[in-house]
């Protein structure tokens, strides 16, 4: 994913990093920075502030078969939000679900800085592999957000009256 400062940020799915590239003159990678997260990654993407949002694996061998069967299975998740500042890179875990009961199978995160909402997108339906669950949440601030005993039906209210 290349990030609004023209860096690439490639998450390590097995490492719990994300490496940050520049892309050279000859179109090579020359890796600059090592972000470290402390659990596998999913996925990323970039919001208007320039904020990157990662989809985290805090149990990454419970999302081995999860990964093959997501309706059987289920692993837990965590929402990541990292800053660049003139000091380095900021790590804060946005949400976590660690009893797997609302986040379960988030693959990705997108933040909108004009409303606030956070849209966490994964698999949802049993009978049809194309259903995908899309929460839609505010009120996040710094500090983190741990969901432990909330249906699927309340997490938007749960989140919205953080």
């Amino acid at each position: 994913m290349r990030g609004a400062d023209g860096l690439v940020y490639l998450p390590e799915s097995a490492g719990g990093s994300i490496h940050v590239m520049e892309l050279q003159e000859d179109g090579t990678l020359k890796e600059v920075d090592l972000i470290k997260i402390g659990m596998p990654l999913d996925n990323l993407s970039v919001d208007a502030n320039g904020d990157i949002w990662a989809s985290g694996l805090p149990k990454a061998l419970q999302a081995i078969p999860a990964a093959h069967n997501p309706f059987t299975a289920q692993a837990p998740t965590t929402v990541w939000r990292i800053s660049k500042t003139p000091e380095g890179y900021k790590t804060f875990k946005a949400l976590e679900d660690r009893d797997k009961k609302v986040l379960t199978q988030l693959s990705t995160i997108e933040h909108d800085v004009e409303t606030g909402r956070l849209f966490i997108v994964g698999k949802y339906s049993q009978s049809d592999p194309h259903q995908y669950l899309i929460f839609h949440c505010t009120g996040l601030d710094d500090e983190a957000r741990i969901i432990t005993d909330v249906s699927r039906r309340s997490i938007c209210a749960l989140v919205d009256s953080l």
